[in-house]
């Protein structure tokens, strides 16, 4: 566009003579639509939603996680050779104000299979304005690359990159990269093919940028093997003692038989009153009949001289009739009490 051109004279001026010559030895555009004066036709979208914009291609990274994240555009170019040089050019434009550690860049991306199929083989790139420096103004971008053992048709993706630093952190908000004047054209005629391109770019991403490239993991050294502890040599056995022979037991001598308790005397029984029949009365029993009572022989009078005393066996005789007349008369009163209460 005569804007572009126009914006990129003073650019111009400041370029190399080795650029120019290059310039003057390309090949043909082998892009379609690379000065955007059909819109963005021929273009397809990898995240990076293009659209025209001033007579240019707006390509917009709109990544809000961790990580770097690469949102483009995209457009495949069949029938490249191996061994054959490669050179993309174009120009770049990011606005002031907008998040660091975040550029333009364009990409190529080899691959075996025609019509961009088969495996990515890599290919290079070329990024700029990360820098406030590089930001106001257009950039150039320039890359060339010889085509890998291989490669039959190759991707090209301008890309609106986030590389936030540290990489685990992130680069909150919108970035917005403008892209004009695409070119890709053969430098030079077959030459030795490379296997492995030095200057590969980051894996081809199938249109799923949302997850962030993540860095390759460094390989933990392996830990030394420990050396082996010699094997201890087996103690021999330690021969079994013999077995003492078992000491005879002394047999038990007899026990001394019990001595039989004494059996216990049988109690004697004590009498027990004999119980009286108390159906029929007892027959009365004849009463014997009281002896008389004697009485005692009544005291004398006081001698008087007159009367006669007694005395010698005599005397005793009277007095033991007496006692035993009384005797006999108490014990009848007793036995009688007795036979009543019966």
């Amino acid at each position: 566009m005569k804007l572009t051109r126009l914006s990129l004279l003073p650019l111009a001026a400041a370029l190399p003579a080795a650029s120019i010559l290059l310039a003057s030895a390309a090949g043909p555009n082998l892009l379609q639509n690379g000065d955007f004066s059909s819109g963005v036709a021929g273009w397809s979208n990898m995240s990076g939603n293009p659209q025209a914009v001033n007579g240019a291609m707006q390509v917009t990274n709109t990544y809000q996680g961790t990580g770097n994240s690469y949102y483009s555009a995209l457009q495949c170019v069949d029938g490249v050779q191996a061994g054959v040089n490669y050179t993309v050019t174009g120009d770049a434009f990011v606005a002031p104000g907008q998040p660091l550690h975040a550029g333009a860049g364009i990409y190529l991306h080899f691959q075996s299979g025609p019509n961009c199929t088969g495996s990515n083989l890599g290919g290079g790139h070329d990024a700029a304005a990360y820098t406030d420096a590089e930001r106001g103004i257009w950039v150039p971008l320039d890359h060339s690359v010889t085509a890998p053992a291989g490669a039959v048709s190759v991707y090209i993706r301008p890309t609106a990159i986030k590389e936030p630093q540290p990489y685990n952190s992130s680069i909150p908000g919108t970035f917005v990269v403008l892209f004009d004047n695409l070119k890709f054209f053969a430098t030079s005629a077959n030459q030795a093919p490379i296997d492995n391109p030095s200057d590969a770019p980051p894996p081809f991403e199938e249109d799923t940028p949302d997850t962030p490239d993540v860095p390759e993991i460094p390989q933990i050294p392996q830990t030394p093997e420990i050396p082996k502890t010699p094997d201890v040599p087996q103690i021999p056995e330690i021969p079994q003692i013999p077995e003492i022979p078992q000491i005879p037991q002394t047999p038990d001598f007899p026990k001394t038989p019990d001595v039989p308790k004494t059996p216990d005397v049988p109690k004697t029984p004590t009498p027990q009153p004999t119980p009286v029949p108390t159906e029929q009365p007892a027959p009365p029993q004849p009463q014997e009949q009281e002896q008389p009572v004697v009485p005692a022989e009544a005291p004398l009078p006081p001698s008087t001289g007159n009367g006669i005393v007694l005395a010698g066996p005599g005397a005793f005789a009277l007095l033991l009739a007496t006692t035993g007349a009384a005797l006999a008369g108490i014990a009848s009163v007793t036995l009688a009490a007795s036979i009543r209460r019966r």
